[in-house]
């Protein structure tokens, strides 16, 4: 079985850090152009990974985290 677990944080420029206590979650505005653009994930996910919609393997997609 493969598995692979990508946290869309990854594709950010940069890190906003809270306190492991702060229960609450930043504002999107807080992030602001630190987030990759459609184009640079999916380049990231066929040139680095090999995954592209013309090769699709079986899989799950699952949203959320704590």
């Amino acid at each position: 079985m493969r598995v692979l677990d990508l946290d869309m944080d990854y594709f950010m420029t940069e890190i906003a850090s809270t306190p492991f206590s702060c229960e609450v979650r930043h504002d999107e505005e807080c992030y602001g152009d630190s987030v990759w653009t459609e184009e640079e994930v999916r380049q990231f996910l066929e040139q680095n990974l090999g995954l592209s919609k013309n090769h699709k393997i079986p899989g799950r997609i699952l949203t959320g985290h704590n």
